[in-house]
């Protein structure tokens, strides 16, 4: 299977991701880390004050986030939504 990443409607993202855990070790995101636009969302979330990111899938949804661990020790997403789009 062949995973590819697109930008969706972010409000549409966002309200489907509220609340929702993640996990960054799905076969899909794995394969994902180096595909240009996670790069491109990695760069940007870059400048953000957290010691920590990672590419994340939100449970039950093809929508992923770079996740960045602030200074009270819990992962917020950082930048834009992305979501999987299977071929």
């Amino acid at each position: 299977m062949v995973f590819q990443l697109t930008l969706p409607d972010q409000s549409v993202a966002a309200a489907a991701t509220r609340g929702k855990g993640g996990d960054g070790h799905t076969d899909a995101v794995m394969a994902l880390k180096d595909h240009p636009l996670a790069k491109e969302e990695l760069k940007a979330a870059k400048g953000q004050r957290c010691d920590a990111l990672h590419l994340s899938q939100f449970d039950d949804t093809n929508y992923v986030a770079w996740m960045g661990r602030f200074g009270d020790g819990q992962y917020y997403p950082v930048g834009r939504f992305l979501e999987i789009i299977q071929h």
